[in-house]
């Protein structure tokens, strides 16, 4: 099986093969899963290296949309960000300008000199639910194949998917 990264999968001998994860490392008989290994009952993200016997590769298109995001760039590596991102943060939103609302209120933390997010660049998207951070263009190529827009487009914006 040609397995690559960020790929959706099952694997057989986890929850009968019916739980999904995302592929995050590759060795040469093992891959490393991202997911929820509680079954769902937990809603946590976990990592795990589990034999390639045994995955199943998902036929169909299974990421999606799931919120509007932005990636603030800056040279810090925070915990607890999208399997994509190594440097920066990203901020969820409804909408992007909800994102920026939550930087701002940040933002009051900083003028009193507890913060300094040193941003030197942000980038607009989405977050997709294997916890991928995408720009617009790649954004509006998932959710046209995952059935979230009717009709393609160049770049994907928050008001096409609600």
């Amino acid at each position: 099986m040609d397995v690559k990264l960020y790929d959706t999968v099952r694997h057989k001998e986890i929850y009968d093969g019916n739980q999904e994860f995302v592929v995050i490392g590759i060795r040469l008989n093992q891959v490393e899963l991202q997911g929820d290994f509680s079954g769902g009952t937990h809603n946590v993200c976990q990592r795990s290296w589990v034999d390639k016997k045994g995955l199943i590769l998902n036929e169909k298109p299974t990421e999606y949309i799931i919120c509007s995001a932005i990636h603030f760039l800056n040279d810090n590596e925070y915990v607890h960000q999208p399997v994509n991102i190594k440097k920066g943060f990203v901020i969820c939103g409804r909408r992007h300008h909800n994102c920026f609302m939550s930087l701002g209120i940040t933002s009051e933390l900083l003028v009193k000199g507890r913060i300094d997010h040193g941003i030197k660049d942000e980038i607009e998207g989405f977050l997709t639910n294997t916890n991928r951070f995408v720009e617009r263009e790649e954004g509006a190529r998932i959710a046209l194949a995952a059935g979230q827009i009717k009709e393609a487009t160049t770049r994907l914006y928050s008001e096409d998917l609600y």
